[in-house]
């Protein structure tokens, strides 16, 4: 049980809440664990503050962000400084050709249904420069 007033004195929120900061939190321990540096933000608009400031390689952004969606975040990466470096990419629980389609009009490079596909998160991974996790799984040389 849960002894934060906010999310005990309302039922629907704890639900939502909880779900939310648990699903945010297992992303970014899986993401540590391959070595990838994580910054976590709570909000779209800390989430756009950060991307902005340590402009990463990757960024994973779910499209139902508190405050301001990851709909605008993407716009709003792609007009600042961090938009040629920043690799985008929605994560979000809808996956129709619709949704994906809104998810590249609004900037981002891809887009992944939750829960992501590990193989394809792992394609993600490889492919940023600064990532420990990629160097770690290059294929290696045969030695004859």
């Amino acid at each position: 049980m849960c002894s934060c007033p906010d999310f005990a004195s309302r039922e629907k929120d704890f639900g939502t809440g909880f779900c939310v900061h648990i699903a945010r939190v297992m992303m970014q321990l899986l993401l540590e664990s391959h070595g990838v540096e994580v910054f976590a933000a709570e909000n779209g608009v800390e989430g756009t503050a950060l991307i902005e400031r340590v402009r990463p390689d990757l960024a994973l952004v779910d499209l139902g962000l508190p405050v301001m969606s990851g709909f605008e975040v993407a716009r709003r990466v792609r007009q600042g400084a961090a938009q040629a470096k920043t690799r985008l990419v929605a994560l979000s629980g809808y996956g129709q050709d619709s949704d994906i389609q809104a998810a590249l009009d609004a900037g981002f490079d891809e887009h992944l249904t939750k829960p992501p596909d590990p193989e394809r998160l792992d394609q993600l991974l490889a492919g940023t420069a600064s990532s420990k996790w990629a160097e770690r799984h290059q294929p290696r040389q045969v030695q004859s």
